[in-house]
């Protein structure tokens, strides 16, 4: 490995605990928010959101709580947020879509019996 890759490991365990002890605890997490009954029906944002929040414990727990990781548990619950609020306002979106062909739409009249030849 090159010095810089060696650097950079040492600065991550320092920060990050144990590769093999953030791996145990996150994998363990993980497992635990799949057993959710509804986890299966999340958008895969809001899984990977949930699976990412997972090691971002892990290595809060395993290392020094830095700054950089609540920021990262921050920004993977804002991002599942988002998500969720696009899809609602395309619902919602949809809904009015809807309505106004409801409304607007022709209203079909039978043609009249044409007489017979």
């Amino acid at each position: 490995m090159t010095d810089y890759t060696n650097d950079l490991l040492a600065d991550r365990a320092n920060t990050h605990g144990s590769y093999a002890q953030v791996a145990r605890l996150s994998q363990e997490l993980k497992r635990i928010i799949r057993c959710g009954v509804g986890f299966s029906e999340l958008p895969a944002e809001h899984q990977e959101s949930l699976e990412m929040l997972a090691v971002k414990i892990a290595r809060i727990v395993s290392g020094r709580p830095v700054d950089e990781h609540w920021c990262d548990v921050e920004g993977y619950a804002r991002l599942a947020r988002h998500q969720l609020a696009s899809s609602v306002q395309a619902a919602v979106v949809e809904a009015e879509i809807a309505a106004l062909a409801a409304k607007f739409a022709p209203v079909r009249q039978e043609a009249p019996d044409a007489p017979a030849l």
